[in-house]
């Protein structure tokens, strides 16, 4: 999976953590569907109002986002059945604007009686705050990255969020944005301080990072400022824990990853008879899960 494969299924979900956070299912019409005709059905229009037996959308009341009640849940038929099949068949869509199968969104109405709830969610707003690893400075140690200009990407994408979807549930997303080196005396700090400017500063209730973030910052933001943080950086599991459940990755815990590496090896036979060295960073969390998913198993084998 590449690299911005991963961007955008960390953007993705985020996004539809919001939807599902900020306020209630839409009541009735998701968009005019008199506007361009499919905006918002995804379901078997043939049967729309029961009686359209020849799939004329005309017929259409436009006020259904997956079909009609009558025809079932909205659930996406995976071709692949099994297991995924049978996680479909638990996820039922519904009318939800940022979950159908065929489009990312559906225009929909705000949400009525929207107040402030806290500097970081207004009636009209909502922040959430992106921090980017300064990927380019590696350059000169020959570990460059082409991954594009992440910042113009969650610029563009929180731009269609909000002009073509509506904003969520009508409020506004405010994105906010800073820098985090991954060189220095001193980089664990800085991450810190990046955590402090997105969350005390800003008031993002939502932080991202799609450039790899590690270190104790992960907790400045979930544990001691209390905002969700999605990452698609491998975690610790200690991290995990401590997140209490805002600590959220696309990606295995740094103990799973290795482990299933020395598993892999120790099937294949690659070790046999070899001496083996082990190296951690000084990254808070690193060393801990280095000794639990490295070094543990090879000594244990």
């Amino acid at each position: 999976m590449t690299t911005r494969t991963l961007r955008w299924l960390a953007l993705l979900l985020v996004f539809t953590f919001f939807a599902a956070a900020c306020g209630g299912e839409v009541d009735d019409d998701t968009g005019d569907d008199g506007d361009d005709g499919d905006s918002a059905d995804v379901g078997d229009d043939t049967a729309d109002d029961g009686d359209d037996t020849d799939g004329d959308d005309t017929a259409d009341d436009g006020d259904d986002t997956d079909g009609d009640d009558a025809a079932g849940p909205n659930i996406y038929q995976d071709p692949r059945g099994g297991i995924f099949q049978e996680f479909q068949n638990s996820y039922d869509r519904g009318d939800h604007p940022f979950q159908q199968i065929d489009r990312f969104c559906v225009a929909h109405p705000a949400a009525e009686d929207r107040v402030e709830t806290g500097p970081g969610i207004t009636a009209d707003t909502v922040r959430i705050g992106h921090i980017r690893s300064r990927l380019e400075d590696l350059a000169g140690l020959g570990f460059a990255v082409p991954v594009g200009d992440p910042k113009e990407m969650f610029e563009v994408f929180v731009d269609y969020v909000n002009e073509e979807c509506g904003g969520v549930r009508g409020r506004m997303v405010e994105l906010g944005y800073e820098e985090a080196t991954v060189l220095g005396a001193d980089v664990d700090g800085d991450r810190n301080r990046a955590c402090l400017a997105m969350t005390a500063d800003f008031h993002a209730v939502i932080v991202m990072n799609s450039t790899g973030f590690q270190g104790s910052a992960n907790l400045c933001i979930t544990r001691e400022q209390e905002t969700a943080f999605i990452s698609t950086q491998g975690q610790t599991e200690e991290f995990m824990r401590e997140g209490a459940d805002r600590l959220i990755s696309i990606s295995i815990t740094l103990e799973e990853s290795l482990e299933f590496m020395v598993a892999d090896l120790l099937a294949s036979g690659a070790l046999e008879g070899r001496t083996i060295g082990t190296a951690a960073p000084n990254t808070p969390g690193q060393a801990e899960a280095v000794e639990a998913g490295l070094v543990e198993p090879l000594e244990a084998a």
